[in-house]
């Protein structure tokens, strides 16, 4: 068999997961698949399983193109947590599998399940992670195609079945040898397994060796810090640590035997790949924080039009369905209700905050730059949901269907200025609903359960309670409403004063804020 990888790219919107790689794979041998999240491994193996295609470059399976080719379906299996309906157990997924693949095992299986104590009887949905694992895993060892790709195979699975899952895998690749691509986070326990290793970072090809080359490539000298420093003085240098007065380092280059007062060990091919990847990463993270605070702002700006886009199409179609929902004033004048409508709808999309925060910490950014880029971004949102709905508002008029807004009753002569205050009116009205999402989101989080209970019945006994008191005088609510457009610039101000105290209030709760 033979499986090349050339030139290989895979982009998902702005995100590039796989970045030109080459790649070829032509020897029965076990071969590692390593990387951190997020560096690739999965997309490249759906890729190789026929599940993807590239976005540029091209994946050839003995000469020919391996996207919807039947004879190379047939000769890989791709083992993946999605690989399975959730509603078939055991014994249906063997009997699709026996039709699927001529060289599949059902007696084999069957033994190999037993001693795992699978329950064969019971849907794939209702077995617990590990087992979930257990039933993926053995599908893969009794498939037998010349191609086998394993992406975390023991995810979830207790450390005897671990153990029981490797030595079944050597005792299946013994018995019928073929190429094993394994992609793991378990380097430590594979490592006496595999015979070569790839590394992928960042969608980049970082090492592809075999192991006994590899290892061979780095060494650790440990010893006083004078004496460990000199002997490195021009060596390369992957890693250093220091205890009291010892030091070790780590080099990456031909093993020199170094003088009688170090010691000299090899590297483990997981101390190899934590010591490749951090060098890979100090060249790779942005240079500064201006840049890193201008990315953040642009994937939180995504982010939010990404969570928003079809709800906000949905809002305006409706909108501008029933010319926008109205209110009757105690004179029997009716005006657009739009203005209400999106500020309880921007209410709804801050309360997203803290998941997104908690998204961001996960993803590598501190919490100042997530913040300052979240609230950048989100004055950009409403910006654009300002503008939106002053151009929704001026069609109206121009189409003669008038959705009465107090926007045209903003006591200015002249329309463009008239519509500029509008827009800064409407921003900082609508800022001020999405800080009031932001606050109530961290305030539930940081909130125990009875904590949340409790606040939330009282928000909203004050909130019925306001409500019941203003709808006993029509006229009293007719001026509160029609007033801050009668002063939209003082109203504007006092909007973001306002905005500013809570968006503060939040920064106070979440800069030591926990991930739950």
């Amino acid at each position: 068999m033979k499986l090349d990888c050339i030139d290989v790219s895979k982009r998902f919107g702005s995100v590039t997961a796989l970045d030109r790689l080459n790649l070829h794979l032509k020897d029965r041998r076990i071969h590692g698949l390593l990387g951190r999240n997020g560096a690739g491994k999965t997309t490249l193996l759906r890729m190789m399983g026929n599940l993807i295609q590239p976005s540029d470059g091209q994946l050839l399976w003995e000469g020919k193109p391996l996207w919807e080719n039947p004879q190379a379906q047939q000769q890989i299996f791709l083992s993946t947590e999605k690989s399975w309906f959730s509603e078939l157990n055991a014994n249906e997924i063997v009997r699709w599998m026996k039709r699927s693949y001529p060289n599949f095992s059902s007696e084999q299986f069957f033994a190999w399940a037993k001693r795992f104590e699978l329950n064969c009887k019971t849907p794939n949905l209702k077995l617990s992670t590990g087992y979930r694992s257990v039933l993926r895993a053995l599908l893969a060892l009794s498939v037998h195609t010349p191609l086998l790709l394993l992406d975390e195979p023991t995810l979830g699975m207790d450390a005897f079945h671990r153990e029981l899952f490797y030595k079944l895998l050597i005792e299946s690749y013994t018995e019928s040898p073929s190429c094993i691509l394994l992609s793991t986070h378990l380097i430590s326990e594979v490592e006496g397994l595999l015979e070569r290793v790839t590394i992928i970072d960042h969608g980049k090809l970082l090492v592809d060796e075999e192991v006994e080359t590899l290892l061979e490539q780095g060494y650790c000298v440990s010893g006083r810090i004078a004496e460990v420093d000199d002997f490195c003085a021009d060596k390369r240098v992957i890693g250093s640590n220091v205890v009291g007065g010892l030091k070790t380092s780590a080099i990456l280059g031909k093993r020199q035997i170094p003088p009688a007062s170090l010691d000299i060990s090899g590297l483990s091919l997981q101390q190899l790949f934590v010591q490749l990847r951090g060098l890979r990463m100090k060249t790779t993270q942005p240079q500064n924080k201006r840049r890193l605070f201008l990315m953040n702002t642009k994937t939180s700006f995504l982010f939010q039009i990404s969570e928003y886009k079809w709800t906000v199409l949905l809002f305006y179609l409706v909108s501008l369905l029933i010319m926008g929902t109205s209110i009757t004033l105690s004179d029997g004048s009716t005006v657009s209700g739009l203005e209400v409508a999106t500020c309880f709808f921007l209410l709804v999309c801050g309360m997203n905050f803290q998941s997104a925060l908690m998204f961001h910490l996960q993803m590598g950014s501190t919490r100042r730059t997530f913040f300052k880029g979240w609230l950048l971004s989100s004055c950009a949102v409403c910006l654009i949901t300002a503008a939106l709905n002053l151009t929704v508002l001026l069609i109206s008029q121009l189409i003669g269907i008038p959705m009465g807004s107090p926007i045209f009753a903003i006591p200015i002569s002249s329309v463009v200025l008239r519509m500029a205050v509008g827009l800064l009116y409407q921003f900082a009205t609508f800022l001020l609903f999405i800080s009031l999402g932001y606050l109530l989101s961290v305030l539930f989080y940081r909130l125990n359960k009875m904590g949340r209970w409790i606040v939330g019945i009282l928000l909203g006994g004050i909130l019925f309670s306001l409500l019941y008191y203003l709808a006993q005088f029509d006229s009293v609510l007719d001026r509160l409403y029609m007033l801050p457009y009668q002063h939209p610039l003082l109203s504007s101000s006092i909007y973001l004063l306002i905005s500013l105290v809570m968006l503060s209030l939040c920064w106070l709760m979440i800069r030591s804020s926990p991930v739950k």
